[in-house]
């Protein structure tokens, strides 16, 4: 947000600051796959992305980093080594076995091949084209995880199934009831038969299956294509050492309209297993409402997984649990859901990835998870003789959010290398090496070794904290009345008065702002603004009773939560009240108009990225369509149709119900992009 300028020189000048403070604050390398090599992992590689601005796109590539002594000065990186075309990678220790899914682009308008390659010891052994049964790899890493066995003949992984021919209706053939039937047999897609996605950013997801290829045979064949048949859409496959493939499997929930799932964990799921011999039959292994992850313990004894029990909100608490596979079906709850949770204590796993970790053990005492600490997402080690939690790297590295990139185990059951991203509102990351050492029932961090700085200009030259704010309600428990922010200033300021402020509001609504870097964020902190950014009664990472107090409540305790911190900050001299603008995406879109319709007087300008407008009009066109009734206070079944009185009840709750006191002087201030989603 610029001020006002009388000259189209200055106008000139005002956007091309901007352009390049935009540019710089997206700078920076993301992070995809990493592993370690080398007989103690003392190589460390990563995937690595990052915009070109004059390709106008990303760049992914390899860099590899060798780990010597204890000081970043003895650590030498490669050359960065190109990489395309890759959809999924793992990785075996053992015989440096290496497989990959690689999607090989058509040439003149053919179809792209989807294959399946396996290295030994950096040797190609297998390439093989698996199209004629996989129409595409699974692009998500919500579904996708790719297994291989010890010995590299069994690879395992999530793609959509190819279908055969496609039949036109108005085709000839049928038009004048030539070979009729042969043709439907032959085709069993209709070309106008509809097919409905995943929902939001799963769009070239329809119905991915679990598929098996069997490097000496050179056969690759659908392992749940039992589940397809019902409408079941499968996916996070573990393939354990004796064959037996543990997997995910969503039904199709209702007949007409798939529910999305991305960020929606309350979707129905259960976990199954097969086998990868082609005689495989597939049965039920838990019994619960919502359990994913499945991940076999190194023994091969033990299967752990997470639960999210039937809520009518999409993101909440999960359990930990772990069942045994042999000698019964004792199961065992490792970490339960924590209701309330004071400042500092462990508020309960609150998933801030699409899965649990794929290598969670540490020696036969120990798993590690990551979860949502309050602001901060946290590494966590849980103890499963009795569920005791301790939060791991934290104290060494600092304030802000991490996250495991790669494990190997260097000493067997005893010590194991991590791989850590660590991320600050005004950091993009820092990589770090730490070692954990595993005796018995105790844990302890050792050898902590800074790597690299994924940075470069992205970064900002600037100060910032938590705050806890005090906000009694009479319809909001008492263990929810104290409310998160974070506060992010410049470092540098030409004086001592208040700052101009962003308030910025996350969409969600049960999700969270994060300590870590926002492009976003960065870019108005750099152009000379305070940001801050509240965690409104709704968000996760603070317990369930806090995400349990929003729904019936939408448009009033998340908009008063934001604007209450806003106008505290106000009053101690913090924010200049004069130069306060609105921001948010999505649900924080929502809150936005939102506040500019409840408090027309208290900003000068307001952003609103795809912000939801009218709830009402939202029921028909979106994957989410339970938010609708639910964060409106409404009762939500399979068979919910929108009557009259919800209509009204949802108009009530949407943002253009105040769209009257909007000032006129105020719409022109607007960035609105007006579509229906959350």
């Amino acid at each position: 947000v610029c001020a006002r300028r009388t000259s189209r020189r200055a106008m000139d000048t005002d956007s091309t600051t901007a352009a390049a403070i935009s540019r710089s604050a997206l700078s920076f390398c993301s992070v995809g796959d990493a592993w370690f090599e080398g007989g103690r992992a003392n190589v460390l590689s990563l995937s690595r992305s990052q915009r070109s601005f004059a390709q106008k796109s990303k760049v992914n590539t390899v860099v590899s980093y060798w780990l010597d002594g204890d000081d970043q000065e003895n650590v030498l990186s490669s050359f960065p080594v190109p990489v395309k075309n890759i959809k999924a990678t793992v990785r075996r220790s053992e015989g440096g076995i290496v497989a990959m899914l690689v999607e090989v682009p058509g040439k003149e308008g053919s179809k792209a091949e989807q294959r399946v390659q396996v290295f030994k010891e950096g040797v190609l052994v297998t390439d093989e084209d698996v199209s004629t049964v996989v129409k595409s790899f699974s692009p998500s890493a919500f579904f996708q995880r790719c297994q291989i066995s010890s010995d590299g003949r069994k690879v395992v992984f999530v793609g959509e199934p190819a279908g055969g021919d496609v039949v036109d209706f108005c085709s000839e053939k049928i038009i004048n009831g030539k070979g009729e039937g042969e043709v439907l047999k032959k085709a069993p897609e209709p070309k106008f038969e509809w097919r409905d996605h995943m929902g939001e950013q799963l769009d070239t997801t329809i119905l991915p299956q679990i598929f098996c290829l069997d490097v000496a045979e050179r056969n690759c064949t659908c392992l749940s294509a039992g589940m397809k048949e019902k409408g079941t859409a499968c996916g996070q496959p573990c393939l354990a050492e004796d064959g037996t493939v543990y997997f995910v499997g969503w039904p199709e929930e209702t007949p007409t309209l798939r529910l999305g799932l991305l960020y929606c964990i309350n979707r129905a799921s259960t976990i199954f297993k097969t086998t990868t011999d082609k005689t495989g039959q597939i049965e039920v292994v838990t019994d619960e409402y919502a359990a994913t992850s499945p991940i076999v313990s190194p023994d091969g004894h033990t299967l752990l997984y997470q639960v999210a029990r039937e809520e009518p909100f999409h993101n909440y608490a999960v359990e930990l649990k772990e069942k045994s596979i042999e000698g019964g079906n004792e199961e065992s709850t490792l970490v339960p859901v924590v209701d309330n949770a004071s400042q500092g204590e462990f508020p309960g796993l609150f998933i801030t990835r699409d899965r649990l970790l794929s290598e969670p053990f540490l020696g036969e005492s120990w798993v590690v998870a990551e979860t949502a600490w309050h602001c901060e997402k946290a590494v966590i080690a849980i103890r499963r003789c009795d569920g005791n939690i301790r939060r791991l790297f934290s104290s060494r590295i600092g304030a802000g959010s991490i996250s495991i990139l790669a494990r190997a185990e260097i000493e067997k059951k005893r010590r194991y290398r991590f791989a850590l991203k660590h991320s600050t509102p005004l950091s993009p990351g820092i990589i770090f090496v730490c070692d954990v050492v595993v005796d018995g029932d105790n844990i302890q961090e050792e050898r902590l070794l800074k790597v690299a700085d994924l940075g470069g200009e992205a970064a900002v030259d600037g100060e910032w904290c938590t705050l806890w704010t005090h906000i009694e309600r009479e319809d909001v428990k008492e263990s929810c009345y104290d409310v998160q922010s974070l506060l992010i200033q410049p470092r540098e300021r030409n004086s001592s008065d208040p700052l101009p402020c962003v308030v910025m509001a996350h969409g969600g609504p049960h999700s969270a702002y994060p300590a870590e870097f926002v492009p976003f964020t960065a870019a108005f902190v750099k152009a000379g603004f305070a940001v801050v950014a509240t965690n409104f009664r709704g968000s996760v990472g603070y317990g369930q009773e806090f995400v349990r107090s929003l729904p019936k409540h939408c448009g009033d305790l998340d908009v008063n939560d934001v604007l209450f911190v806003a106008k505290q900050l106000v009053e101690e001299g913090k924010i200049d009240k004069e130069k306060l603008v609105l921001c948010g995406g999505s649900h924080g879109g929502f809150i936005t108009l939102h506040a500019i319709g409840q408090h027309p007087s208290m900003f000068k300008a307001a952003i609103a990225r795809n912000p939801v407008t009218c709830i009402p009009q939202m029921v028909g066109v979106t994957d989410i369509w339970d938010w609708c009734f639910v964060e409106a206070g409404l009762p939500f079944s399979k068979n919910s149709v929108l009557d009259a009185e919800g209509a009204d009840a949802m108009f009530r709750a949407s943002p253009v119900h105040y769209v009257k006191n909007v000032e006129v002087r105020m719409v022109a201030s607007i960035l609105l992009f007006v579509i229906f989603s959350v």
